[in-house]
């Protein structure tokens, strides 16, 4: 959530892999995680009745240990968790769902507008198949969406921009059926604030709600109570993130594109502010070398390349740590020759950085189409750690490394970096270290809180698995590695 995170732990239980989009041809049994949590960031309800310290507290500072307790204790381990502005799913491995948190408009899904702070089963009994089962859940700033492996996709929350796609602005306080998306084969859902993707079988995509800022995606500026169809030419999806108000995707090919957010700005000079009310590409690879994970903040977007180097690019920086400085360091180096020159320029902080980072074609990957596609490589992350992927809240960047150790930056709102108390900003990547003894799989943010999930190796790279981003090699050190832990046990 954009303040804040969860951490699951995982139970070595077995996983039907969903089959949808890209499955690699070489795939592993993916195990679902078990119900042990942390919990960091902006409270508002979502930090329920399982934490004593904290249930009503503003925020919780740094990551507390959590247990979801459920009234069935054959419900299995968590399969998937999403969280929204403040309120959160989580799908367990027998196919209930759950809901808790704010409930304002029905976003829980339970047929009242009562907050929740425990656990409370979402009645599915009236509306699914006996066969059918839930694939993809995501949550928005008030509104929920699901979609089965029969490619029916439900939705409730508020729907006051058509975020829900049901074609009436009105509130649905149980999951009702999107009708107008049946046929278009739908196996995955992402939420924005308060629009939805909506991602087909075959790649394409999908989008209702608000589109004030292009987040739709089909060249308007202008809300949508049904889905409109994103204006994508020939290429294929197999990955893509929304946040605030922005969307980032990646192809089959490893191309990345954005659209929708405020304004950017045309070539490497100023030039003039343009909408991206349509997708954009920014790159085919970084450096020759592939894009295997994307990532959004609410006004600048991550990329993960191959190599596990990450780089950040947007229109706005300000939050995102030391790189807020770089665009004008570089615009000053390239400028200037003499470092007299630049220090006359360059105000004290931006004097440090420039002579504390590498500036090199390297880390600075300037861009000819918008000058907010400049990439900067993000550095003093662990060299002897790869990055496996990436999370992000509004305005903080979670980093997981191959050993399953966490470092967040950026500008934190209510402490959701996870770091300590009154720790309100890290200019470049810290480890959080009350997750330091934890193997951490994977971070589910929202806007201003987080949960981070713990687990086994084995649901290390479930994301990357289910939209055939992960390479071969990968592959081969998951199955190394879930081996060697099996042995163990």
């Amino acid at each position: 959530n954009p303040s804040g995170a969860f951490l699951l732990h995982h139970k070595p239980n077995s996983n039907p892999v969903t089959q949808n989009m890209n499955i690699p041809p070489k795939s592993i049994n993916i195990k679902p995680f078990d119900n042990l949590t942390f919990t960091f960031g902006w409270n508002n309800q979502q930090l329920h009745g399982a934490s004593k310290k904290h249930s009503h507290s503003q925020y919780v500072a740094s990551p507390e240990e959590i247990l979801l307790r459920f009234e069935n204790e054959n419900d299995g381990g968590i399969r998937l968790l999403a969280t929204g502005g403040s309120h959160s799913l989580v799908l367990m491995e027998n196919g209930k769902l759950f809901a808790f948190g704010r409930n304002q408009d029905g976003q829980c899904g339970l047929g009242n507008t009562d907050d929740s702070l425990m656990l409370r089963e979402i009645d599915l009994h009236q509306i699914l198949a006996k066969d059918e089962t839930i694939i993809s859940i995501d949550c928005g700033d008030r509104h929920s969406v699901f979609v089965t492996n029969k490619y029916n996709v439900w939705a409730c929350g508020s729907n006051a921009n058509g975020q829900c796609a049901l074609g009436q602005r009105v509130s649905a306080l149980q999951p009702q059926r999107v009708e107008m998306i049946t046929s278009k084969r739908i196996v995955k859902v992402v939420c924005g604030s308060r629009h939805t993707i909506f991602v087909t079988k075959h790649g394409a995509m999908w989008a209702s709600g608000n589109g004030t800022f292009g987040q739709l995606g089909n060249g308007k500026n202008q809300d949508a109570k049904y889905p409109v169809e994103v204006e994508m030419g020939n290429w294929k999806v197999v990955d893509v993130r929304a946040r605030g108000y922005q969307n980032i995707a990646l192809t089959e090919d490893y191309s990345v594109y954005v659209w929708g957010g405020q304004t950017f700005k045309e070539g490497r000079d100023e030039g003039t502010s343009q909408a991206v009310n349509e997708p954009r590409k920014v790159c085919h690879n970084i450096m020759g070398r592939r894009v295997i994970g994307i990532a959004t903040a609410a006004a600048h977007y991550y990329c993960l390349a191959s190599d596990g180097s990450v780089y950040v690019f947007g229109r706005n920086l300000s939050t995102s740590g030391y790189p807020r400085y770089l665009p004008h360091i570089v615009e000053v180096v390239n400028k200037y020759p003499s470092l007299e020159e630049q220090d006359e320029h360059l105000t004290k902080d931006e004097h440090y950085w420039r002579d504390n980072l590498d500036l090199s074609s390297k880390y600075v990957i300037p861009s000819d189409e918008l000058k907010d596609f400049t990439m900067y490589r993000i550095q003093f992350l662990p060299t002897n750690d790869r990055i496996m992927d990436i999370e992000c809240t509004d305005q903080v960047a979670f980093f997981i490394t191959e050993s399953g150790k966490v470092y967040s930056m950026g500008k934190a709102k209510f402490f959701e970096l996870g770091l300590w108390e009154g720790t309100s900003e890290a200019v470049k990547p810290q480890q959080v270290k009350e997750l330091a003894s934890e193997f951490v799989p994977r971070i589910v943010a929202g806007c201003w809180h987080a949960f981070a999930l713990t687990g086994s190796y084995a649901n290390f790279l479930s994301r990357h698995l289910n939209y055939g981003q992960t390479q071969p090699k990968v592959l081969e050190r998951i199955e190394a590695r879930i081996q060697e832990e099996e042995e163990k046990q």
